[in-house]
């Protein structure tokens, strides 16, 4: 309980802030979470090039954005083996995880709290869903 309400403070700290959440590295002991990476991404300030390709692709091609996300995180795991970096289990899982489960957040909490707040339209739901 206490490591969620640590995520939503982060969250709301950084969605104010116009950072990204969870900037502690992995050894001050922070994780980021989908739900996490969802607010940030909704938040619309500005991304890295690498978290801005799915979205992109989700775009321009008929693809969802969870299988978008999932090919990026392969092709990258890919490239991370191919030139001899560390890819364990954590990093399978993860490439095929994260992009399915920010979309479920996203169907699931943050479109519903968004409309029921009023931050968007009932018709910008509908498209971001």
């Amino acid at each position: 309980m206490l490591l969620l309400a640590s995520c939503v403070a982060e969250c709301g700290a950084a969605f104010v802030a116009r950072r990204p959440p969870c900037t502690k590295t992995f050894k001050e002991g922070w994780r980021s979470s989908p739900a996490q990476a969802r607010a940030w991404a909704t938040a619309s300030p500005s991304v890295s090039p690498i978290d801005a390709i799915a979205p992109i692709a989700a775009k321009r091609t008929p693809l969802p954005f969870a299988a978008c996300r999932v090919i990026q995180d392969v092709l990258v795991m890919g490239v991370a083996l191919a030139v001899g970096g560390p890819v364990g289990v954590f990093t399978i899982v993860s490439a095929f995880c994260i992009g399915p489960l920010i979309a479920l957040w996203n169907r699931a909490a943050s479109l519903p709290m968004y409309e029921r707040f009023g931050v968007l339209s009932k018709r910008e739901v509908a498209e971001e869903a």
